[in-house]
């Protein structure tokens, strides 16, 4: 490659100091067209801004104490187990409503049948309503203690 006619050359070195060093310099060296270039880079202010901020006042944050009762301690310390039981049992309560689907489906034209499914497909929504409602309250209550 040529610049303004001349061959272009450009060679970078560049140099990293230890932490125990007081001051870190890169440098570099080449040629852009003939003319010989350095590049001389000092990261100094780095080191002044981590001073700054090493020096500013720090404020603890404010320690909080949340008091539980037993019961409420027993719940959060049992929720992940809970939580997990509760996974299988909702899974186990949207097969059956699928499966309930499906039966009134089949049913078909016979009414009384479709009408006898769907009391039990409304039970068995409640039931899952009420899973998923266990299931919230556990979660926020982990939320709450994270």
């Amino acid at each position: 490659m040529e610049v303004g006619g001349a061959p272009a050359r450009h060679d970078i070195e560049l140099r990293l100091c230890d932490l125990d060093e007081t001051n870190c310099v890169g440098w570099g060296s080449g040629e852009i067209g003939g003319n010989p270039t350095v590049l001389e880079v000092s990261i100094d202010e780095r080191g002044a801004i981590i001073e700054e901020a090493a020096a500013a006042p720090t404020v603890a944050a404010p320690v909080v104490v949340v008091e539980e009762d037993a019961a409420t301690r027993k719940k959060r310390h049992n929720a992940p187990r809970r939580m997990a039981k509760l996974e299988d049992l909702i899974a186990e309560a949207d097969a059956v409503i699928a499966a309930v689907d499906d039966d009134m489906v089949a049913a078909g034209a016979d009414v009384g049948k479709a009408v006898d499914l769907q009391k039990r497909r409304d039970a068995l929504q409640a039931d899952l309503d009420g899973l998923w409602a266990e299931y919230d309250e556990l979660d926020a209550l982990l939320a709450v203690a994270a």
